[in-house]
C-alpha cells in the first residue's frame, strides 16, 4: 500500500532587492506492506463413485496467506447431488502461513448422478494471530467419474443344438458385467413362455460381479 504525505509550508523568495514569503508544497509517498492476513482455500481430489453408494472424499486446506490461523474448522453442507454421511464438521487445528492440512469425509451421491463437475458448499472458520474470528463461505468443486454396472445375459452354447417339440435342452448362459462399476446382489430370473418351459432352477444369484467379469449358469428348458 502507498500513502501520499503532503507537506505545506512557506519559503522565502527573492524578488529584486526584497525577499518575500511564498507558499510551497511537497508530496512524499510512503509505501508499506501489510502482512499477517491468512487465506484458506479448499480443494477436493477427483473421485470415482457409484450412484447411491457412499464414498470417501479427500479435501485439502491450504493457507496461501501471510498469517497463521488457529482452531481452523470446515463445515460441509448437503447439496442436491451429495449428502454428508456422519460428521459434517472437521477440526483442522493450527495452520501456519504457507501450511496445509486435510481431512476425509463420507458423502452419499444421488441415484441419478452423472459424470461431471459438482459444487460442494463449505464454511471455513478460524482465529487469526490477532485474535479475530473469521467465518468464510467457500465453494469447492469435485470432478466425478460415475462407475455404473451393466448386466447382460447371453447364450453361450446349447445341448443338443436343435430343440424339437416335447424334447429337452440344456442352455449354457453367460451373465456378464459389461459396465465399469461393481455390481452387488445380482439376481437373474428366467420365465416360461408359451413355447418353452424353464426347469426347476429358474433363478440365479451372484453376490458381486466386478467390471468385465462373468459367470456361467446352466438353464434347463423343455419345448411344448
Amino acid at each position: 500500500y502507498t500513502i501520499d504525505v503532503v507537506a505545506s509550508y512557506e519559503t522565502s523568495q527573492t524578488q529584486g532587492m526584497t525577499s518575500i514569503n511564498v507558499p510551497a508544497q511537497s508530496v512524499m509517498p510512503i509505501t508499506f506492506y501489510v502482512y499477517g492476513r491468512p487465506h484458506i482455500s479448499l480443494t477436493a481430489k477427483p473421485a470415482s463413485i457409484m450412484p447411491g453408494q457412499e464414498f470417501n472424499i479427500q479435501i485439502s486446506a491450504v493457507n496461501g496467506g501471510s498469517g497463521g490461523v488457529e482452531n481452523a474448522k470446515v463445515t460441509l453442507s448437503n447439496t442436491s447431488a451429495f449428502k454428508v454421511v456422519g460428521p459434517s464438521i472437521f477440526n483442522l487445528g493450527n495452520i501456519p502461513a504457507g501450511g496445509m492440512s486435510g481431512f476425509s469425509a463420507m458423502l452419499y451421491p444421488d441415484q441419478n448422478i452423472k459424470n461431471g463437475t459438482y459444487a460442494i458448499s463449505a464454511t471455513v472458520s478460524y482465529t487469526d494471530q490477532f485474535g479475530k474470528i473469521s467465518k468464510i463461505n467457500q465453494t469447492l468443486y469435485l470432478n466425478v467419474l460415475v462407475q455404473k454396472p451393466d448386466i447382460t445375459v447371453s447364450m453361450v452354447n446349447a445341448m443338443p443344438q436343435a430343440l424339437y417339440p416335447g424334447s429337452n435342452q440344456t442352455l449354457q448362459i453367460s451373465i456378464q458385467n459389461t459396465g465399469n462399476g461393481l455390481a452387488k446382489n445380482v439376481s437373474i430370473n428366467f420365465y416360461n413362455t408359451s413355447a418353452l418351459n424353464i426347469g426347476s432352477v429358474s433363478s440365479f444369484y451372484i453376490g458381486q460381479l466386478p467390471p468385465g467379469a462373468s459367470q456361467i449358469a446352466q438353464l434347463y428348458i423343455s419345448a411344448n
